[in-house]
């Protein structure tokens, strides 16, 4: 899977700027929607992290969702506005292909937006 394995240094977040950068990103949303006190940040997540996943990112131009899954996260406003074009598929390995293609011209056009 092309995977490195990289070491950081404890207490020091300089030497893991990408996540660090998502926790900025993180902790500036959340503060936005927790309470006074600070106590419901844990009830708050999961629509944070909604949020952030359907969000399109200006490094890749697409949303973390799609590029996991193939297809843009079905929100409730699809049930007042009616859901994005389904795909209709004749057999399960016309899909599997159909998303193969999908990520794979999507990881392309990420790679070539990173690589600007």
């Amino acid at each position: 899977m092309s995977v490195d394995k990289i070491r950081t240094t404890a207490y020091k977040p300089s030497t893991n700027g990408n996540i660090e950068r998502f926790h900025a990103t993180l902790n500036s949303i959340l503060a936005k929607w927790v309470s006074e006190n600070h106590r419901d940040w844990d009830d708050k997540l999961p629509a944070v992290a909604f949020a952030y996943r359907t969000s399109i990112q200006e490094s890749t131009g697409f949303t973390p969702f799609y590029l996991m899954h193939g297809r843009e996260a079905r929100v409730p406003a699809d049930l007042v506005y009616g859901p994005p074009e389904a795909d209709h598929f004749t057999s399960t390995v016309e899909f599997v292909a159909t998303q193969q293609q999908k990520l794979r011209e999507g990881f392309e056009a990420v790679r070539r937006h990173l690589g600007t």
